[in-house]
């Protein structure tokens, strides 16, 4: 970073130290390593305020929690940032999302499974009929349509 990057960004990080992040998005994606925000938005230094977590899971609100971490960064995003847009980006093979499909019950509760309870609402929503997945499931993806 101190020799290939950092010579790129000393003056744009300098000028958000002293003028004050101004990001026009807020980004909540998983906290998967092969995950690289910068490269898939082509984004630099301020223009992204970045939440992530084990799964890309934003507990509802009110929900028993002892964690507000990510109600307390969107809230701050959206009332003090001011960002003009909110972005959700999830990514296939999520080892989270395979964890919640795959859990079950009976299992001693774990930090990363209490974490993984606040996908359950989804997981519910995904298995009801009158969900929109529950009515495509029986089609051609869309390249296997285009081939």
């Amino acid at each position: 970073f101190q020799r290939d990057t950092a010579p790129h960004v000393r003056e744009e990080l300098a000028r958000l130290a002293r003028e004050g992040q101004r990001p026009s998005q807020l980004f909540l994606t998983c906290a998967d390593s092969l995950l690289v925000t910068s490269m898939i938005t082509a984004s630099g230094p301020g223009d992204l305020f970045t939440v992530r977590n084990v799964g890309n899971l934003v507990p509802l609100p009110g929900a028993e929690s002892t964690d507000d971490s990510v109600a307390a960064a969107i809230e701050y995003a959206v009332d003090v940032l001011m960002v003009d847009s909110i972005t959700v980006c999830g990514h296939s093979g999520c080892g989270a999302m395979q964890a919640l499909l795959s859990s079950a019950p009976g299992v001693p509760m774990t930090p990363l499974r209490r974490w993984l309870r606040h996908g359950l609402p989804s997981l519910e929503r995904m298995a009801s009929r009158h969900h929109a997945w529950a009515r495509i499931s029986g089609r051609l993806p869309a390249d296997a349509v285009e081939q």
